[in-house]
Formats: structure tokens, sequence, C-alpha cells
């Protein structure tokens, strides 16, 4: 049973019923239009690996409310309070994902949104991180069971009036159980985290239309709290089964604490504008100033080991941590686009992006049950450590493109980008120099359009980018090319046939980065609707992966390339049939083949029959199964499932 779920779907459904039963005495003035999807799901024939299967699926049985719309329309000026009254909600009863939404207004006076999440975040890959999987153990150290349920409500004054403000509200909340390990010199221990952090904001603004101009203006704030804490308790021998200089290490206690709190302020202003019939400008800038107070505290109990520094061996250990941290963020995208005449089209856009964070810490370690390496050292034994950090990343890129309108049919484009990127870090309680690092890179931006009809066309697009500095980080974009290709062929009105294709390399050849990746595909997509009551749409893609890095091992501090190639095929395939008496039978399959370093294969075919049983009630049975299996070590993982589902739709209204 899944944790943070709520399985019923009763009270709710009850709820929407009596709504709609409770409509036609309203009178028939008004108009609404009431629809529910409502069924039960049958889980059966699972096998393989369960936490795999939930980490990708997740899918429960049981009853379920797959959806329900409610939506009253009052005649303008009949009611003082409403003119529009709407009601939604998707996926109750047990679902990983399910939301909720609700939507009053009346007319030029104002709109009352409101709308809900609910998101279950299960994740535990048995060969993640898992140094005990090629003995045949399964159980991931690293999994989270997390539910995130989100609140949003926004009310607006005057909507669609020249000047309209704005004002919301917002709270994000976030728990559930978490496993990960604790690291040591040396060694690795299976820890639990219970995880509790929530966020609340208020932002307001105004939003203000004219003609040719239109101003947008918000300002907010966010506050942010963490209290996870982390425990651990029993006998543990860790993830290494090898001594530290003759002794073994182990953990047979843990606590901690975290109590992370931040504040938030944020600002934002959009611009448009049309001075002129041929030129158009736009432009976004958001600033937010975000004010950290970090704090941890953790107490452990065994055997651990503590280098570089103080080389000793303790039996008890605790860590206090306090900091602040400061982070300006300012984001800037500006654009216009010129047409000074009509086979002519200049567009220019200038991105800015600035991140600075400055930080202080305060640590306290503790260490009891002593034994030292280098000499005596009392004990208990306290450290303190002080350290104030600095990092500073901008990113700026202008670029400037012109299309040329040869004929009305076909076009040509050609542009140019710079991008200048830097990276500036600083300790200043080390007394570490200021280090910067940066690159400065020019794209040639190329491309053409041919439209042989509303209905069949073709276009190119390829940027070329190149600098003669190096990379800040080893994966970093530098030289590239890049390629993309669509098409569209419709022979007939019935039939229609879309093709894609794209390149992307890129090289980093600093001798000790060497760094090549290569990402190529292409795809095919088919739509055939040679009647009503016949559809068939079919796709087919194949990607290609090739990627190469030296890496540096730890211990010796060598060098050796780090080789990743994948090959995939995916496709899909769906049959749509109206048979007698509007019956509809949908038939489908999709599948992805992967081959190289994680080969893996997924098969889902379906089944779908709906029969209306008259004008306002239809039912309908559908079938899925799902086979997933990776074939990568000795202990291959996978899982299968099957899913039927057997529902009712129901659709009233009126002046619909």
């Amino acid at each position: 049973m899944r944790s943070h779920v709520m399985r019923s779907t009763a009270p709710l459904t009850l709820l929407v019923l009596a709504l709609c039963c409770s409509v036609p005495a309203w009178g028939q003035d008004k108009q609404y239009r009431f629809t529910l999807d409502f069924g039960h799901r049958w889980v059966f024939n699972q096998g393989g690996n369960q936490d795999l299967y939930r980490s990708q699926l997740d899918y429960g049985d049981g009853p379920k409310l797959f959806g329900a719309d409610f939506f009253m329309a009052f005649p303008e000026g009949s009611n003082r309070w409403a003119d529009r009254i709407e009601l939604r909600m998707n996926n109750w009863g047990g679902e990983p994902y399910n939301t909720a939404q609700a939507v009053i207004s009346k007319n030029g006076v104002y709109e009352l949104r409101f709308n809900y999440l609910n998101a279950q975040y299960f994740n535990s890959i048995p060969n993640f991180a898992n140094p005990f999987f090629e003995e045949g153990n399964f159980q991931s150290q690293h999994r989270s069971d997390i539910s995130q349920r989100i609140f949003n409500l926004e009310f607006t004054l005057w909507p669609g009036r020249s000047l309209s403000p704005y004002f919301a509200y917002n709270r994000s909340i976030r728990q559930g159980p978490i496993r990960t390990t604790l690291r040591n010199d040396g060694d690795e221990f299976l820890i639990g985290e219970d995880a509790q952090s929530s966020s609340d904001a208020i932002r307001g603004g105004i939003r203000w239309k004219r003609e040719k101009f239109s101003l947008m203006l918000e300002q907010g704030v966010r506050w942010y709290d963490d209290k996870s804490s982390f425990f651990a308790s029993g006998f543990q021998e860790g993830n290494s089964t090898r001594p530290v200089l003759g002794e073994d290490l182990f953990l047979d206690g843990y606590s901690g604490q975290n109590d992370f709190e931040g504040t938030i302020p944020f600002s934002s202003g959009i611009i448009t504008w049309e001075p002129l019939r041929q030129l158009a400008v736009r432009a976004k800038v958001s600033y937010s100033l975000a004010d950290m107070d970090p704090a941890f505290s953790d107490l452990a109990s065994g055997n651990f080991f503590q280098f570089p520094g103080l080389a000793i061996f303790y039996n008890q250990g605790g860590r206090q941590d306090l900091g602040q941290v400061k982070r300006p963020s300012l984001n800037g995208d500006f654009s216009a686009e010129w047409q000074p005449a009509d086979w002519l089209l200049i567009q220019e856009r200038f991105n800015i992006r600035r991140l600075d964070v400055s930080g202080s810490l305060a640590t306290n370690l503790s260490f009891a049950g002593i034994t030292s390496l280098l000499g005596p050292v009392e004990d208990p034994f306290n450290l303190s450590e002080l350290a104030d950090t600095f990092l500073a990343n901008d990113l700026e890129s202008q670029e400037i493109v012109a299309t040329v309108f040869i004929t009305p049919r076909f076009s040509i484009r050609g542009g140019h980008r710079f991008e200048s990127k830097s990276l500036i870090l600083e300790d200043p309680s080390s007394g570490t120099a200021r280090t910067e690092f940066g690159w400065d890179r020019n794209s040639l931006i190329l491309g053409g359009a041919f439209q042989f009809n509303s209905a069949n066309r073709l276009s190119v697009d390829f940027e070329l980018g190149r600098t003669d500095q190096p990379p800040i980080f080893r994966t970093d974009s530098v030289d590239f090319q890049r390629l993309r290709i669509l098409g569209k062929l419709s022979p007939r009105p019935s039939l229609i046939i879309s093709g894609n294709a794209s390149l992307f390399d890129n090289r980093n050849d600093q001798p000790d980065i060497d760094y090549e990746f290569d990402s190529h595909g292409y795809g095919l997509q088919v739509l055939w609707a040679p009647f009503d009551r016949f559809s068939w749409t079919a796709e087919y893609e194949r990607t290609e992966l090739n990627s190469d890095l030296l890496v540096v091992i730890p211990q010796n501090l060598s060098r050796v390339p780090s080789t990743y190639v994948e090959r995939g095929d995916y496709g899909s395939a769906y049959l749509s049939l109206g048979l007698y008496r509007n019956v509809q039978l949908d038939l489908g399959y999709s599948f992805w083949d992967t081959v190289g370093a994680f080969p893996q294969q997924f098969h889902r075919p379906m089944a779908r029959l709906e029969v209306p049983l008259n004008q306002k009630l239809a039912t309908y049975v559908q079938w899925n199964s799902y086979d997933y299996q990776e074939r990568t070590t000795l202990f291959p993982q996978q899982y299968q499932a099957q899913m039927l589902v057997a529902g009712f739709r129901l659709t009233l209204g009126n002046g619909f």
C-alpha cells in the first residue's frame, strides 16, 4: 500500500454526484455540463522486481476516479456573485499523480482560481550505487517514497480589462521516508531519513494592456523550511570489508537533524511593445535574493577513521554546522523583431544569466574514544573551523538572425550567436587567490524552409559553434555542430507522413579531457484516416549515442577513457475502429529496445473497447500489458504486469 496516498474516492465521487443531481433544480436558464469517468483497475500477473515497477509505473488496483468535470454558466447579470463555475478532478484513488482545479469568475469583475497537485515519487533502482548488487542483494541503498503536495490560489481583479491587479498564494509540502548512505573516510553506512520540508510563497502584481503595449509587474516572497532528520540503529559493518590500517570500521548508532530556513524575495517584469507595424520588442527581467540559514547537527557511535588532518580512530563523533548564504540571481531576456520589407525579417535576442553565491560556515567537530596515529591527542577533542566562499557564474548570449523570403514559399536564414560564460571561485577564509574560468564562443546559424503547399513542407536548421578556449566543466559543449531536418508530406488528405533527422556532435580536444559526444537520430510518423470510423497511426525512431571522456582514477591519479555507447529503437502503432452503433475499438503497441552500455527492452500492447449505452452513458474496458527487461549483469532486472480497467463515462448537460 502506498504510504502517503488517499485510496478511497467515495467521498469525492459522492460530492460531485450530489452536485450533479442538484443541477436540474437550479432552473433551465443556466447552462451546465457534467462528465464523470470512474471505474476499477485490476493489476495481475505481476512478476519481477516490484521496486523497479514502482519506480517506473506505480499503478495500483482498486476503484478509481479517472476524471470528473463540472461546468456551469449563468446568464450575464442574473447572479450577483458569479457567472461561471468550473470544477475538475483527475486520477483519484491511489494514483501516483492526481490533480484538482476550481475556477469561479464573474465577467470583468474577478476570477478566483485554485489548483491542487499530489505527486507520489517512489524511486528504488536495485543496481543504482548498490555495492552488493552482484552478490544478489537487490535492496537499493538509495530509496525514496516521497509525497509532494502543491496548493495554489490566485485571485485576479478586473480580468480582461486594461488594468488588472492579482494576488496569489502557493504552498508546497514534501515529506516521506528516504534510505541513503553516510560517508566516512574509508567506508559508507546505511542510514534512514525522514524528509520534512515545506515552502510558502505570496506574490502580487498588475497586468496593464494597451493596444500596442503591455506590462506585467510582480513582487513576491518565498519562505523555505527543511526539518529533515536522519537515524540509524544496530550494528553495521559498512560497505567496505577491508580493514583500515589494521582496524575494522563499523557503525552502531547515528542521529542527525537538518534545520534549514530560507527567505527568498523575488521580482519580475515583462514588457511587450509594438511602436511600429514592422517592429516589435519584448523584455523579461527577474531578480531574486535568497537569504538562507542552514544548520545541521549529528552524532555517530562505532569505530571510525578521520583523515586527512587528524589521522585518528574514534568511537564517537559529532558535528555542528551553522551557516549563512546569500544568493542573488538575475535573469534577463530581451528580443526584437523588425521586418523592414515583406521579403526580410530580422530577429535579435539577448540573454543574461547572473548567479552569485556568498556564504560563511562555522563547523564544530567533536571526537571521543580516540586512538591517534600521529602522536598524543586530547580525548575528547574539539575542532572548530570557519570557512567563507564566493562563487559567481555568469552567462551572456547575443543572437541575430535574418530570414529572407525569396518567394512566398521559399525562405533562407542566416545569423550569428555570441556566448560568453565565466565562473569565479574565491575562498577568503583560507587565503586562496581568486580563480577565474571562462570561454567565449561564436556560432554560425543557417537554415531554410520550403512550403510546397499548405500540407507539404521541408525545413533545415544548422549550427556550428567554435571556441579556442578550454571549457569550464569537463562536459561543456564547446566545439559543436548541430543539424535538424523536419519534413511533412501529405499526398492525399487522408494520409500524413512526417519525418525528422537530427545530429549533434561535440568535441573538447584538450589533452586532459579529450571529450567526444555524438548524438544522431531520425524518425518517421504516419497518420492514415481514409474514412470517419478508421484511423491508423505509427511512428518509429532510431537514436545513436557515443561518448568518450578521460576520467581520473583517485587511487593513482592516472587518466583512463570512459566510453558509453547506446543505440535505441523506439516505435508505436495504434488502430482505431468505429464499429456497429458507435462502438469504438482501439488497438495499440509500443516498444523500445536499446543495445550498448545499458541494454534494455520494453513492450506495451493495449486494447480498449467502448460501448455507448445511451446518449449520456458509455461503458468501456481496457487492457494493458507492461514488460520491462534489463540485460546488463548476471542479475538482469525486469518486471511484468497486466492491467484491466472497467469503467463508465457519464455525460449530462444542457446548452452544449
